[in-house]
């Protein structure tokens, strides 16, 4: 069985529409969605996340892949950032900004989809959260990942090497305790 990541790991911190995506972990199909919202955003129901997340997840999946997003869930995006509009005031000498989440989401995948970055899939056992790229070659979203995928494949082939030399040493199958 692959290692798993932690779930109480630390997010990436790479925008609100990555944060929300990998709220849900494919490997593991554990769903953070809940402890993730309590801490980060007020304005959804638990309900408007998930459809919401859906939405990200299939951009990401396609953007992640190469390919066009899905023109409905770009069209749905449209919609919530027209509803939910950035907008700044100024109080006591102070601009505040003001962007409602689901705007802020939309924002971010739509930056995102304009392909100025790259959006991958963590390769690693047992993660598969999304994120962005800091150099071409990147197939890790974070060092966590990076060094449990060195840990098991050294393992593997520690394993492996085990059994062949295993096998070489007893040619004709195991040494039991009445012989061979």
């Amino acid at each position: 069985m692959p290692p798993s990541m932690p779930l109480d790991f630390a997010w990436l911190g790479q925008g609100p529409a990555l944060d929300l995506a990998n709220t849900f972990v494919p490997a593991q199909q554990a769903d953070l969605l809940g402890q993730w919202s309590e801490s980060r955003q007020k304005e959804l129901s638990l309900t408007e996340l998930r459809d919401l997340r859906a939405t990200v997840t299939s951009v990401l999946e396609a953007l992640a892949q190469g390919a066009q997003p899905p023109e409905e869930a770009i069209e749905k995006l449209n919609v919530i950032s027209a509803e939910a509009p950035l907008h700044t005031t100024l109080r006591d000498g102070r601009l505040e900004v003001h962007e409602p989440f689901a705007g802020a989401v939309a924002r971010a995948v739509f930056a995102l989809a304009a392909g100025h970055e790259t959006v991958a899939t963590c390769r690693a056992p047992g993660c598969g959260m999304f994120f962005v790229r800091a150099h071409p070659r990147q197939v890790w979203c974070c060092h966590g990942c990076g060094n449990r995928a060195r840990v098991a494949r050294h393992y593997a082939r520690a394993k492996a090497e085990k059994e062949r030399v295993d096998a070489v040493e007893r040619p004709n199958g195991p040494i039991t305790e009445g012989g061979r």
